[in-house]
């Protein structure tokens, strides 16, 4: 346990790192009613009835999620799930390890650790009449991203914005990687086919994606690292503000989460609805969160690295 520590630390210490942003907001009172549903999967006995008195069995764990995913109320967290899709932590996900995982893939670059997607090809974009806050890079080595977020970035020059830019992987993951048929039929229940390949997203601490949802079912699966979600219901559309959907930003929120309370309930005085409703969780290597579309979420990268495979459905 000592030598991988020193192993966790020795990459550590090889990366770009970024404070994690303050969040401004209190999510610890959101009413049940909109309340993540965390369930402890690796703690479930494997058989049934339980091993011991207060164990939930295996099943019934599986139960309780499936009825929450038919519903489609809100989101789902199985502590300990993710190693059912591969094997979790440094051994397999790693800096020496990435390249040849992911030969080669798309990587969105920033200005500064806020990752804020954008429709490159909205006519205000093409035009340069809304500067991008974000731009992608769709075929990026897995050696050359592993260069851009260590510390010495290999002496290669910014792809699109001036020294400091940051990098985020968000590929999709090659068949031979992890196929699609290891995703348990648990995470496949809330609808009946993928939108999109498994894709792999890769960050570093302080990488942060503000406030947006998601127009399908989604899951994320935790292989290494750690993150910090927060979640707002549906029902908050009215206090975030969103913008339109003819613009560049169309599925995101206008307010910030690490604003001044004052100076953001001055610009957007129905916010404080939304955040009554909010709720950060803690996603942990191994663990899994599958939530329904419209739900509005907020990602923050809280590990040196971060390693996350997710999926969404239709």
């Amino acid at each position: 346990e000592e030598a991988e520590a020193g192993r966790e630390e020795a990459e550590a210490g090889r990366l770009k790192s970024d404070d994690l942003g303050r969040l401004t907001i209190d999510t610890a009172n959101s009413p049940r009613h909109t309340r993540v549903l965390d369930l402890a999967w690796d703690r479930a006995s494997g058989g049934s009835p339980p091993f011991f008195r207060g164990t939930p069995s295996r099943a019934r764990v599986e139960g309780i999620a499936r009825r929450a995913l038919a519903a489609g109320r809100r989101p789902v967290v199985l502590r300990g799930m993710a190693s059912e899709i591969a094997p979790v932590g440094r051994a397999l996900w790693n800096l020496d390890t990435l390249p040849t995982l992911l030969p080669r893939g798309r990587v969105r670059v920033s200005p500064s650790p806020t990752f804020t997607f954008v429709r490159e090809r909205h006519p205000l974009c093409r035009s340069g009449a809304y500067p991008l806050p974000s731009r992608v890079c769709e075929a990026m080595s897995g050696s050359e991203f592993v260069a851009r977020i260590g510390l010495a970035a290999g002496g290669l020059p910014p792809l699109f914005y001036a020294a400091g830019e940051r990098y985020y992987m968000q590929a999709d993951l090659p068949a031979e990687t992890i196929q699609a048929g290891r995703v348990p039929a648990l995470w496949r229940s809330l609808l009946d086919s993928p939108a999109q390949p498994l894709r792999l997203w890769v960050s570093t601490r302080g990488a942060t994606t503000p406030l947006h949802f998601d127009s399908a079912d989604s899951f994320l699966a935790q292989m290494r690292g750690s993150k910090r979600v927060t979640f707002f219901p549906p029902a908050a559309l009215r206090g975030l503000y969103p913008y339109p959907a003819d613009h560049p930003l169309h599925r995101r929120a206008r307010p910030s989460l690490y604003a001044a309370p004052d100076e953001r309930a001055e610009d957007y005085p129905r916010f404080s609805e939304a955040a009554a409703v909010a709720q950060t969780i803690e996603l942990h290597e191994g663990d899994v969160v599958i939530f329904p579309r419209n739900w509005w979420h907020n990602v923050e990268t809280t590990s040196a690295l971060s390693v996350s495979v997710g999926c969404r459905f239709v």
